[in-house]
């Protein structure tokens, strides 16, 4: 009885609705140029009240190439928190914050050849492209409410359809929601895990995924990286492990334990990003645990702070470079 309430309260009409607010950043001064093309974009680790906060990092796997960039002192968003950076479909973009205490979220600010894109939406996390039709799905919070909305950034008024309430995702005990980048559908992971096609309205039930997993789909759907908290006696900390499932023949091929991954004080919580082969993850922890508790940091310091890839095929982690939180594996393909 539950389930098919739930199917049929999920199973409401995609209402469309116009996002056509102003975008409420002054962006006439110079354009946010030239991005620095390197593998890996991150943000750069400070404390809430360090002048430099906001800072992006960029750097090639291999630990050459290392850039950092401040939007803030471009003029563009002097006191803000820059999450989340990523590049996909020739959208260079983050979420932007000017309330340093909060764990995650913030304005969706798009560029695209130069141009502030029209989209105004509160993300709750970084939003992912669904299929190759440039169609987004994000996370959204207004006010105390929220849900997940569609929205088409390069369509004129950035349309969108608005999924699911705050209500009935909470009803689902959904906890993570990721884009297929192949196909029009959405992963759905939690207590439970469905696959939601968008086209059709329905639902598909995943009974061989974990409960508890945050999913973050491979670039060609085969993986998922699946990740599943573990309890730490810090504060400052958590432990991770990943598992990596193999989407077709629904088997685990491999399995890492992140620990002493720190937690910084003006963010959310840990997450991995794929490389575009599909064969590797990158991911932050501290590079020095604590002697006397191994799963805590040392020092929660900038030099603590590690950004490591871990890859599949050959099983093994390696440190890319120092100071970087949130690491994400950009795929600049041949965009400008």
């Amino acid at each position: 009885m539950i389930r098919q309430r739930l199917l049929l309260s999920l199973s409401i009409l995609l209402v469309v609705i116009g996002c056509s607010l102003p975008i409420g950043i002054d962006v006439s001064g110079p354009h946010l140029s030239p991005i620095p093309k390197r593998d890996i974009v991150f943000q750069v680790y400070t404390s809430w009240k360090d002048e430099r906060s906001g800072e992006l990092g960029f750097v090639n796997q291999d630990g050459s190439g290392k850039t950092i960039i401040s939007p803030a002192r471009e003029g563009y968003y002097k006191g803000y928190i820059v999450r989340a950076p990523f590049f996909i479909n020739g959208i260079f973009g983050f979420l932007v914050n000017n309330v340093p205490y909060v764990r995650y979220g913030g304005l969706l600010t798009m560029f695209y050849q130069g141009e502030v894109l029209p989209c105004n939406f509160t993300l709750a996390w970084q939003p992912t492209p669904v299929g190759n039709n440039g169609l987004f799905m994000g996370k959204y919070l207004w006010d105390k409410d929220g849900g997940v909305v569609l929205f088409r950034p390069l369509e004129s008024g950035c349309p969108s359809q608005n999924l699911w309430s705050a209500e009935e995702i909470q009803e689902m005990k959904v906890i993570h929601i990721t884009g297929f980048h192949t196909r029009e559908a959405l992963l759905l992971t939690g207590r439970q895990a469905y696959v939601w096609d968008i086209s059709e309205r329905r639902f598909q039930h995943l009974a061989w995924l974990p409960k508890g997993c945050v999913g973050e789909l491979s670039p060609d759907d085969r993986r998922l990286a699946c990740l599943i908290k573990k309890p730490s006696e810090s504060t400052f900390t958590t432990n991770i492990l990943v598992q990596v499932w193999d989407m077709e023949n629904h088997q685990m091929q491999r399995y890492h334990f992140i620990p002493a991954a720190l937690i910084p004080n003006y963010t959310y919580p840990i997450s991995v990003s794929w490389s575009p082969n599909s064969d590797a993850l990158v991911y932050h922890r501290c590079i020095k645990p604590n002697m006397e508790n191994p799963l805590a940091c040392e020092e929660k310091g900038y030099d603590n702070l590690g950004i490591y890839i871990w890859d599949l095929e050959t099983n093994e982690e390696r440190l890319v470079t120092t100071g970087g939180v949130f690491p994400y594996w950009i795929n600049w393909g041949s965009s400008p």
